[in-house]
């Protein structure tokens, strides 16, 4: 991608012992709303120049349709054909403008520790991966003997839609 941006967050809750708020909460309410950690993460990548092989193709970049699914088209494809036999590649390797789809996505964690006795602790994590269920397309097809030629038909590599995961541990 030409543009990646990833921004982090981890919040420490200030509320329950030795915090901003309820630092003199009792045991049992400091092991119920105290020791709260709360993180997160967004990641944005833009999109990624598409890459042609040998072909008749425009002169000019093909309009950007940004469609998606079966039947529908990323560009334009009227103005590319397939080159003929033993011809020599004339055509560029890509478009400036003319790029796959954009990459969002937001994962969040929400972690709780307890005190248990001297040094060791209960730690419980819930993460969320893929938190707003966004579907994140692959590129389109560029091949143009492939009757999904300009068509984004699949999801991004190693992508999924949301899940979660438990953790619980104790430390001592």
């Amino acid at each position: 991608p030409r543009h990646r941006m990833n921004l982090s967050v981890v919040w420490d809750v200030p509320v329950g012992r030795d915090k901003a708020f309820g630092g003199s909460l009792p045991a049992a309410v400091d092991a119920v709303i105290g020791g709260w950690e709360l993180a997160g993460n967004y990641r944005y990548e833009s999109g990624q120049y598409l890459r042609f092989n040998a072909m008749i193709a425009p002169a000019e970049a093909p309009k950007v349709l940004g469609n998606v699914g079966a039947g529908n088209h990323w560009f334009d494809t009227t103005g590319f054909r397939t080159l003929p036999a033993f011809t020599r590649r004339a055509n560029p390797w890509q478009y400036d403008g003319l790029k796959g789809p954009n990459y969002k996505n937001v994962d969040l964690a929400l972690a709780k520790r307890v005190r248990l006795r001297g040094t060791s602790r209960l730690n419980f994590r819930i993460e969320a991966y893929n938190l707003l269920n966004n579907m994140n397309w692959a590129m389109p097809n560029t091949n143009i003997t492939q009757s999904s030629f300009g068509q984004v038909l699949n999801q991004a590599d190693a992508y999924f839609g949301r899940q979660l995961q438990y953790t619980l541990r104790i430390e001592f």
